[in-house]
């Protein structure tokens, strides 16, 4: 088998001169393998590949080929060349083609075959990125020599989709390189932005998402949602950054541009809102903030139950048991997969508020939707024994937790207090 890795097209190709001669010649395999190609040794190649074409042909047409191989061979050969074809044409890496050549072909004479085909997809390949770059640069300097800004900015924009989907890193550089050519390409500054969020570059993100904002709305062309999308992931940044007042206002932004079909997007920016705006100890501006994303019709129910568990959270805090309890009740009822948060915190508010046999109904509920939740039956234990004064319920609900986990550290703590209590 040809050692691919580090020889050209070239190379690989001429390898089955070398063979040819090897009863002349004493050199071994390994030492003729790392001599560079003659100019005769190529025209041989070339000769050669000449002949294959032939022999191609002629098994398709079912005439008498030069050399033998048979029936067998051909279908070997059509089946290689067809995954060559699939192969390159998704772009797999070099080690995936040597992969697939070891794995398949047994013929000597298809093999040289294939390794000259797949030393050319990945000529192909490596050369790929320079062939882009000088198209870039060529067709997008026409471009804007002639006036057309859009069609510039969207080559710029098509070779860094390409990049992105190839995960190569190459996308920073074509943004930063439409950048230096179009200064006030505002959507370059965006995804130079997002690609360096992505990439742990906050510094670097924030200022390309200024720049953007600085440019469309200084009107280097974009539509309203381009400006908006941009004061969003501003927010999102500032808001992990710890920057509850640049965060606030980058939310704002989004809010008071309400640009058409971007309600999703509002009732997203009015939750990161309230969240911020609790944050920073303004529990009147988060309860509206949230209240606000119940109003809205496009969020979800996975985005509605986060909303009102934050808005009960808000309205616990500042008091308003009743509200707290509607927000939880809101938040248990509209999502479909529920989760145990959403009882506990029904459950305890019902709780502080008195209505116990109310808070039993939710625990048991939480029970029979997952049973086995060691949280649940150790909360209506804790309810019947010290808030009701059914111990006897409660030793139930602590031995149910031990029979499940036996080294539950609460469970064991309590149960000897809940059996003196029964003694009493």
């Amino acid at each position: 088998m040809f050692n691919l890795d580090n020889s050209n097209w070239q190379n690989a190709g001429a390898l089955r001169v070398y063979r040819k001669k090897s009863k002349s010649k004493k050199t071994s395999p390994k030492k003729r393998s790392s001599r560079r190609p003659s100019k005769k040794q190529l025209e041989a190649l070339s000769r050669g590949r000449a002949i294959r074409a032939k022999n191609i042909k002629k098994r398709r047409s079912g005439k008498k080929i030069q050399r033998g191989g048979g029936k067998e061979a051909e279908e070997r050969a059509a089946v290689c060349a067809a995954e060559l074809r699939e192969m390159k044409s998704l772009l797999v890496t070099k080690d995936k083609l040597l992969e697939e050549a070891e794995a398949q072909l047994v013929d000597e004479e298809v093999r040289v075959d294939l390794a000259e085909a797949v030393a050319e997809a990945i000529r192909w390949r490596a050369s790929e990125d320079a062939k882009q770059y000088r198209l870039m640069s060529n067709g997008v300097r026409a471009m804007y020599q002639r006036g057309d800004l859009s069609g510039a900015r969207k080559a710029w924009e098509n070779q860094a989709l390409w990049h992105h989907n190839e995960h190569d890193g190459g996308a920073e550089a074509i943004w930063r390189a439409a950048i230096k050519a179009d200064p006030e390409y505002a959507n370059a500054h965006y995804n130079l932005g997002l690609h360096l969020f992505s990439h742990g570059d906050n510094a670097g993100a924030e200022a390309s998402y200024r720049r953007a904002i600085a440019a469309w709305n200084g009107g280097a062309g974009g539509k309203a949602q381009n400006l908006v999308s941009t004061h969003y992931q501003l927010g999102i940044l500032l808001q992990q950054l710890g920057d509850w007042v640049g965060a606030e206002s980058a939310y704002r932004a989004v809010i008071a541009a309400d640009p058409q079909n971007a309600n999703a997007r509002k009732a997203n920016a009015h939750y990161n809102l309230g969240s911020v705006l609790n944050e920073r100890g303004d529990k009147v501006g988060a309860e509206a903030a949230f209240r606000a994303v119940t109003k809205n019709a496009a969020v979800d129910e996975h985005v509605l139950t986060k909303v009102n568990t934050s808005l009960g959270g808000v309205l616990k805090e500042r008091g308003d048991l009743v509200g707290a309890q509607a927000a939880y009740t809101a938040a248990l009822n509209a999502e479909t997969h529920k989760a145990p948060i959403l009882f506990y915190n029904l459950g305890n508010i019902l709780t502080l508020r008195g209505d116990k046999s109310g808070a039993e109904a939710v625990y048991r509920a939480a029970i029979a939707y997952r049973p086995g939740d060691l949280d649940a039956h150790y909360n209506l234990g804790y309810l019947l024994g010290w808030e009701s004064g059914d111990w006897a319920g409660a030793e139930k609900e602590f031995l149910c937790i031990l029979e499940i986990d036996p080294t539950h550290v609460k469970a064991n703590e309590n149960l000897p207090i809940v059996r003196e209590n029964m003694r009493k």
